[in-house]
Formats: C-alpha cells, structure tokens, sequence
C-alpha cells in the first residue's frame, strides 16, 4: 500500500504542476476496502479522504483514477 500511496501522491503533484485539480480520486472497491484501513485515510461527514482529496469506491475502476475539476 505505501507504494500506492507514493503513485497517488506523484501523480497528484504532477496534474497540480500542470495546473490541473484534482476533484475526487476514484479506487477498486478492493483497494478502497485496503485503503480505509490504513491511518493516512481520514473520514468526515462520511467521506474518506487522501491527501485532502474525497475518495470513493468504484467497482468499474480498475485500480484508481482522478477525477478533474470540470473548467467552464
């Protein structure tokens, strides 16, 4: 998982080097269920967040993706 966690974070610094926001990261419903097992997941309101960001479980993902920010 500590090696997920480091794509997810290079990834998120690359799109935010690009200007880009991430709104929402959607996971596999198998690795959210790792996920939210771990501390570096905190939970409000019923969301689960990862650095900041709401997470969500997705069965149709095939291991995670970001969701950007629509810019009108």
């Amino acid at each position: 998982m500590d090696t997920l966690l480091t794509e997810i974070r290079e990834g998120m610094d690359y799109l935010n080097l690009q200007g880009k926001h991430i709104n929402k990261i959607k996971m596999n419903a198998d690795i959210f269920d790792n996920m939210t097992k771990l501390t570096n997941i905190e939970h409000a309101n019923d969301a689960a967040t990862l650095f900041g960001i709401t997470i969500e479980s997705d069965e149709n993902i095939e291991k995670y993706a970001f969701i950007l920010e629509d810019v009108h």
